[in-house]
């Protein structure tokens, strides 16, 4: 099957920010359900980080409907907190603390990727080779709102 990345609808809300994405998995039979990692490049700085990406988001579910989100400090990923989930069949949708992906104020401009099913975050590469991305290889979606 031709993976042409997932319909990506960012929306801020006065708690966080949610993203809604839609992918292709019920063509393979297959759910979002802890399936689903989403890399968010909050200071969009590619020095910083693992690789440029500071927040982890999905990578460990907590609950059916809570999720761990985790920061890059020291060279590992540390918990800096939690969000709220929900999937239902091919659809994912994410509410994020703005704090915790460290971006506040009535601007805010983020650079993300998400990925399905990586085993291993050995190098960015891999989130490639074990597992689907979007978008593609080294490229990222841009989140911007302005209130």
């Amino acid at each position: 099957l031709a993976w042409g990345g997932s319909l990506i609808r960012p929306v801020a809300t006065g708690y966080g920010a949610c993203y809604f994405a839609q992918a292709m998995l019920a063509l393979r039979g297959k759910s979002f359900e802890g399936q689903t990692v989403v890399i968010s490049g909050s200071d969009r700085n590619s020095s910083t980080g693992w690789y440029g990406y500071d927040i982890l988001i999905n990578k460990n579910v907590t609950d059916a409907s809570t999720s761990e989100v985790l920061a890059y400090v020291d060279g590992q990923w540390t918990k800096t907190g939690t969000c709220s989930y929900a999937v239902a069949g091919n659809k994912l949708e994410l509410s994020v603390a703005k704090s915790l992906l460290g971006v506040d104020g009535k601007e805010i401009t983020f650079d993300f990727k998400w990925a399905d099913n990586p085993s291993e975050l050995e190098d960015p590469i891999s989130l490639c080779l074990h597992g689907d991305t979007a978008p593609n290889r080294r490229f990222n979606y841009r989140f911007i709102w302005k209130k």
